[in-house]
């Protein structure tokens, strides 16, 4: 038997056939919210509790069927809540048209109860594990933005406060000129960072879940023929530059164009280099490149620090995730290769990987061409 928690909504214009389908399916169990057309439908959907499935027959006067699912696919808490068709009409276009629009099953009259039965509680059964998983995700979404607000934040908020604490106790002992720029430069480093955790944050957030029309980011495709500069640029938007590492740049001649946001690129490749530095080992060369293969341009960035090993490439792009985080206690909020893979699919491009874990990591941002 459902829980009480089964609450089906049916919508047939058709009278008897409107109340075998309700004693049918509360002889079951189920609560049962009845219409007659889309119009009334939705009504009752703004004055009752939404339902966890819909049947809905489609040739009905005032609003068809289809039209019933546009509008409920409209509400945001109705996004994936289980739309059954049931109708006389059994066309193969009429099915596609269904589908195309969402609908989770079509199944045309006459039909056998037991038959919907089973369906019904499969739909049910499928619902309600989606809305577990999703469940499960935000909760380890919180998790995981609540460690990170933990450390990450904390560590360049403590690194400020502590050193405007000392530039406050200025009064109580001289300070020279060199420890005066040591504690600037340290409050300005915490800042930076900060900063930059912020507005990766806002930037995830942006790119995942903004629609192509939404206008919180303006993306300005051009042409870009001029690779050699747009990776330069990207060297020198890195905030943690390291003197301990070594920039060389590999870029082959006679380059396509190919069209793109240079804003976002930049931000992009700069998350590539960024990665790569942290990985690096004192003294390391990390080379950044450009080369065109089949259509798309490869813009590349490698190093010759730990690598990445094998079980762990397929996870390194969501957000959040820190290559064995347990263990090397690296800078970041994990945002970064998931802005990059954002941006490549806006891009209708891709992010590869290639590593050798200890010698050698090359991570490629690929774009079409043209």
């Amino acid at each position: 038997m459902p829980s009480t928690r089964d609450r089906l909504m049916v919508v047939e214009d058709e009278p008897s056939m409107l109340a075998v389908l309700r004693e049918v399916l509360e002889t079951e169990g189920f609560e049962v919210y009845c219409a007659s057309d889309g119009v009334e439908a939705l009504d009752m959907l703004k004055r009752n509790p939404l339902p966890d499935l819909i049947i809905s027959d489609v040739m009905m006067p005032r609003m068809d069927g289809f039209e019933l699912l546009r509008r409920v696919r409209r509400i945001d808490a109705m996004v994936n809540v289980p739309f059954m068709f049931l109708t006389a009409r059994s066309e193969q276009s009429e099915v596609s048209v269904g589908k195309s629009l969402g609908a989770d099953d079509y199944i045309p009259k006459p039909f056998n109860y037991q038959e919907l039965l089973t369906v019904v509680r499969a739909r049910l059964d499928r619902y309600r594990a989606m809305a577990h998983h999703q469940t499960s995700q935000i909760a380890e979404l919180k998790r995981q933005i609540l460690m990170l607000l933990n450390h990450e934040f904390r560590t360049p908020l403590t690194l400020i406060v502590a050193y405007t604490n000392m530039l406050r106790d200025f009064s109580d002992r001289p300070i020279s000129h060199e420890e005066l720029v040591e504690f600037l430069e340290n409050v300005t480093s915490g800042a930076q960072r900060l900063r930059r955790l912020v507005e990766n944050f806002i930037l995830l957030v942006e790119l995942n879940y903004s629609g192509q029309n939404d206008s919180s980011l303006e993306w300005r495709m051009h042409r870009i023929d001029d690779p050699l500069k747009l990776l330069r640029d990207s060297l020198e938007s890195v905030s943690r530059l390291s003197t301990q590492c070594l920039f060389e740049f590999e870029v082959e001649s006679n380059l396509p164009p190919f069209t793109g946001d240079r804003d976002s690129l930049v931000i992009a490749i700069r998350e590539l280099i960024d990665n790569a530095i942290k990985s690096s080992p004192p003294g390391a060369t990390i080379t950044i490149g450009a080369y065109h293969r089949e259509g798309m341009i490869h813009l590349r960035v490698e190093d010759h620090g730990r690598g990445i090993p094998q079980h762990e490439v397929a996870k390194i792009g969501e957000a959040f995730y820190q290559i064995e985080r347990g263990k090397m206690e690296t800078q970041g909020a994990g945002t970064g290769l998931a802005i990059v893979g954002a941006i490549a699919n806006k891009h209708g491009g891709r992010v590869t990987v290639e590593s050798t874990p200890n010698v050698c990591t090359v991570f490629s941002l690929v774009l079409p061409t043209g």
